[in-house]
């Protein structure tokens, strides 16, 4: 009887600090990134391999790309700005501009220059882990990724694209979306 009370024990015991520490260490697996903008409003996301975690989200996202350095990465913004409108309300484009080896008020004042100018509210990383190099881009151009509603990476679009691909990627989400 002691044996059986001493084993239920042990295994009550490795159950239940096994799991805490298996979950503990799981979310230090995955990369967190946090962004702000030029207003304080903060994002923090979690990439768990192709997919996002982002609270409270159930809109397919549209990442842009941006460094500072780069020279070519607003050639077409004209086309994100569109798509930006066409699609208000039905997807969420979030600007991120990142620099290398820029310190935050650097990456800051860049964001207000461009927010005055292309009227789009750039996040900056404020934790200096750069999001754009997860993607593991080969060139120096921009970076647009699209997620769908589930935060499931659909495509990646490296520097001047036609807007018709992404318009057919986006389009294709939200008849997905309407399916359900």
């Amino acid at each position: 009887m002691k044996y059986i009370i001493f084993s239920l024990f042990l295994i009550f015991s490795f159950t239940l600090f096994g799991c805490k520490q298996t979950s503990n260490s799981t979310k230090k697996i995955y990369p967190e990134f946090s962004f702000i903008d030029i207003f304080g409003k903060k994002i923090k996301l979690t990439k768990i391999k192709n997919t996002l975690e982002l609270k409270n989200h159930n809109l397919p996202i549209l990442f842009f790309f941006t460094r500072t350095s780069c020279e070519q990465c607003f050639e077409g913004i004209e086309h994100i700005l569109r798509i930006q409108k066409e699609y208000q309300g039905k997807l969420t484009l979030i600007p991120i501009l990142e620099g290398e080896n820029e310190n935050i008020e650097i990456l800051k004042q860049e964001a207000i220059a461009l927010q005055k100018k292309y009227h789009l509210d750039f996040y900056y990383p404020d934790d200096g882990k750069s999001f754009l190099q997860t993607f593991h881009q080969k060139t120096d151009t921009s970076l647009l990724v699209l997620y769908n509603d589930k935060l499931q990476k659909v495509a990646e679009y490296e520097g001047i694209v036609p807007e018709e691909m992404i318009d057919f990627d986006i389009a294709k989400i939200l008849k997905q979306m309407e399916k359900k």
